[in-house]
């Protein structure tokens, strides 16, 4: 058993000698979700509810595709497939959608009513990083992917408290086909297992105010060019939780809240920490010590 484990320990170190993801415009490591099922998570505060809808909210995070989604095919029976970003059990949800539909997909849940901020429509290039940003406010919802920011004036829906962990990656039930169709049975929401994640940010301030609101009308929609943040996200006193995903030398060191606020995740599922360009004997005592 010892030789089967070591042999696996030594293909990933082979196969993690090839060409690595770069790191992310921020530096440093990331999150990625090996299998799904699993996500990373922290248990359910205030923070993460009502204190969001006091004077806005911005929400942003790195994204790096390693693969495209899938998307919906009749012929094969194949479902459109779309990733978890972020999410809170029947409160919101950040979703990223295939091409041809829109890429990403805030929405607040109140009660049996849905509703939230339309995707913008952009197709992603494969193994780059991508900034990606949502913000909120009672008067008016914008999005950012990379340089490019739109926004629309509308009412904040406010969305249920509820008790459920707050997840990175997954973290979903799969949503399945159901009769008639070709897709019965077949997983749609699934984790973010084609790609990863660097810096997430949340903020209890719109990070991108807009100017002259009150001379928007209703679902007026704007655009225009902002200047996407360098380096590492630096908390401030509108800081709800950061997270670096660096790994520090502590096994539990990579999922603190840099922002000081004791919001740490853990990673529910099989984690490896993997470093590529690591030698084996610092892989291997990595893994005992995770066993």
């Amino acid at each position: 058993m010892r030789m089967l484990v070591f042999t696996t320990m030594l293909a990933l170190c082979l196969l993690g000698t090839g060409e690595a993801a770069p790191p992310s415009p921020a530096g440093g490591e990331y999150l990625r979700i090996y299998e799904q099922g699993d996500y990373a998570a922290v248990p359910d505060h205030d923070d993460f509810d009502v204190n969001l809808q006091k004077n806005g909210f911005t929400i942003e995070m790195w994204v790096y595709l390693e693969r495209p989604l899938k998307e919906r095919d009749d012929a094969r029976a194949q479902p459109l497939e779309v990733w978890s970003l972020l999410y809170k059990n029947e409160s919101y949800r950040w979703d990223m959608f295939p091409p041809g539909s829109p890429s990403f997909h805030f929405t607040f849940r109140e009660g049996f009513h849905a509703g939230g901020l339309p995707g913008l429509k952009a197709k992603l290039p494969l193994e780059q990083w991508h900034y990606i940003a949502v913000t909120f406010t009672e008067q008016y919802r914008q999005r950012c992917v990379n340089n490019r920011l739109r926004g629309t004036r509308g009412s904040l829906l406010r969305f249920d408290n509820t008790d459920g962990p707050l997840r990175i990656g997954g973290g979903r039930k799969p949503l399945l086909g159901i009769d008639p169709g070709p897709f019965l049975g077949k997983p749609v929401w699934v984790d973010f297992t084609g790609g990863l994640i660097d810096e997430v940010r949340i903020s209890n301030v719109v990070r991108y105010p807009a100017e002259g609101i009150a001379e928007k009308k209703w679902n007026e929609v704007w655009e225009k060019t902002i200047e996407v943040p360098k380096g590492r996200f630096e908390p401030d006193e509108h800081t709800i939780a950061l997270w670096h995903f660096d790994f520090e030398g502590a096994p539990e060191s990579k999922w603190r809240d840099a922002a000081g606020n004791g919001h740490h995740l853990t990673y529910n599922g099989t984690y490896l920490h993997v470093n590529p360009h690591g030698k084996l004997a610092t892989t291997w005592a990595d893994f005992k010590m995770r066993r």
